[in-house]
Parts: C-alpha cells; structure tokens; sequence
C-alpha cells in the first residue's frame, strides 16, 4: 500500500496525501477556480439552508466548550484596533442615516408616551381630561383599559360607601 512521502497517511496523488496534495500551488489554483463557480455556489446555498444542517450547526453552537470559543475568539478580534476603528466608522455612518434617526426618534416618542399613560394609570383620583387623555393613550398604544375602568368604578363606589358609613356614624342615623 502507498502511503505519502511527507506523513506517512494514505496516499491520494503524486505520492502524497489529501492534506498534502491540497498545499500544491497548482491544486490551489485549481480549487480555487472550482469554488468560484455558479454551480458550485448554488449547491452549498442550497446544503447551507437543509433543516438538517442547521439543526446540526445548533447542537454544536449550544455545546458549553464551542461557546467557550467562540466567546474567546470574540474577545480577541474585536479587541485588534482595526477592526475597532472599523466598527466606529461604521456605527459613525449608520447613526446618520435618516431611518436610524427617524426610528429613534419614534422610539423616543412612544416612551414618552408610554411613560405618561402609566403616570395617568397610577393617579389616584384623575380628572375628566386625564381620564380621556389616557383612553386615547389607551387607543394608541393598543391597550385595553376596561379592566382599570371597572377597576376604578369599584374604588370609587367603596369610598362613596365607607364616607357614607362614615357620615352616619357621626349623625348617629341609622
């Protein structure tokens, strides 16, 4: 049996092995040429997006030690100062596009927006305006504020009876 001239593995060509026999110059070129190819590109699109294969990539994404890796590999190249300045350039850049700014700036709108309703929420006695402000918010946001509004009747009959207990108690009437 022929084994390769450099490792002793089995021998594919040229008296070496596929590791080896893959490292000459004139191999590279040729693979390289290969891997250029439509046909070529198609076929790994087409094995990239098979459930098994993603399912397969999963299983070994979630293994603790492959993390581990990657998190490390992580770590190191973007520390690297190119790719830094890299990165800076380009959040530099999208920062100014007009949709990233029309989106915070929708953002920044809803929160606030937000933030009032639960203010209006958290008012114990509102007055009839914020009571209305807060059915609008309440449409905007899409909420539903039929359970605050029982919620609300509820306490406000408790206290009209417990003033109204009390008033007795004072006049003595039963």
């Amino acid at each position: 049996m022929k084994t390769c001239k450099i490792c002793g593995g089995k021998h594919l060509a040229k008296g070496l092995c596929s590791k080896h026999y893959q490292q000459l110059p004139e191999v590279k070129a040729k693979l390289r040429e290969y891997y250029q190819k439509p046909e070529y590109k198609a076929r790994r699109r087409e094995y990239y997006q098979k459930p098994e294969y993603k399912a397969k990539q999963r299983e070994y994404q979630r293994k603790p030690e492959n993390r581990e890796k990657k998190r490390e590999y992580n770590r190191k190249y973007y520390q690297k100062p190119e790719v830094k300045a890299r990165w800076r350039k380009y959040m530099r850049e999208y920062h100014q596009k007009p949709e990233y700014k029309a989106r915070r700036r929708e953002q920044a709108e809803l929160k606030k927006t937000i933030t009032e309703y639960h203010t209006l929420l958290k008012k114990k006695k509102p007055s009839r305006t914020e009571i209305l402000r807060l059915e609008a918010l309440a449409d905007i946001l899409g909420r539903d504020i039929e359970e605050w509004r029982t919620e609300r009747m509820r306490k406000d009959y408790h206290e009209r009876m417990d003033f109204s207990q009390r008033f007795e108690k004072r006049s003595g009437q039963p």
